[in-house]
């Protein structure tokens, strides 16, 4: 009876996801453009990226162009951010 109350008593872990992004705010993004990442959103659906080159922010378009990215007010509300993961990886 101890025995089965013990197995009973414990609770597994919650299950982490690797190949789950973890998304985050634009507030959050800033901090990471900074310190050199590149970063997608969720709702482009594409491989569109953002990254911070010559003090301004840029956008790889999937089509390999490239802009100066406009940021609106959509994606500063966004929290649908994620980290691109790097080549290194």
């Amino acid at each position: 009876m101890e025995e089965e109350m013990a197995t009973n008593d414990v609770f597994s872990s919650p299950r982490i996801v690797a190949d789950t992004p973890m998304l985050i705010t634009w507030a959050a993004a800033q901090a990471i453009l900074l310190a050199g990442n590149k970063l997608t959103r969720v709702a482009w659906k594409n491989d569109d990226q953002v990254f911070l080159f010559a003090n301004a922010l840029h956008l790889r378009k999937s089509d390999g162009s490239l802009h100066v990215l406009m940021v609106t007010s959509g994606d500063m509300a966004a929290d649908d951010w994620i980290v691109v993961p790097s080549a290194h990886h």
